[in-house]
């Protein structure tokens, strides 16, 4: 998700800055900018380059990358970070070395046998 907004939902022909608006797309009003820098789709009638641009005005999105819920039983996210917020990086476990499956096995049950079976 890189923004909020409000889809404008008519029925019959829809314009958007006097132009018609295509039926792929929805007509939407950005409230809030998740990630400033993210691109806006160009669909040739929005004028906008970036999302944190179109805070506060129509543009026209494609319906396949639109998430249409239902305020009064969803919220939106609140854990995803806005740009310019302090966010530390998740710690990465450390890589294993590679080794035979015998070998991985023994360091998961170090007291167990290990039988091997073979097939000649």
């Amino acid at each position: 998700m890189i923004a909020i907004g409000k889809v404008n939902i008519t029925y019959g022909k829809q314009m958007l800055h006097h132009k018609p608006l295509p039926k792929t797309c929805y007509k939407v009003s950005i409230q809030d900018a998740l990630l400033d820098a993210a691109c806006i789709p160009n669909i040739g009638n929005n004028g906008f380059k970036i999302v944190k641009d179109a805070v506060g005005c129509f543009a026209a999105w494609p319906k396949d990358q639109v998430i249409l819920i239902d305020q009064e039983k969803v919220t939106p996210p609140s854990t995803i970070p806005k740009d310019g917020e302090k966010t530390t990086a998740p710690k990465v476990p450390p890589k294993r070395k590679f080794g035979s499956s015998a070998s991985v096995l023994k360091q998961a049950m170090p007291n167990k046998k290990i039988q091997k079976n073979l097939q000649l």
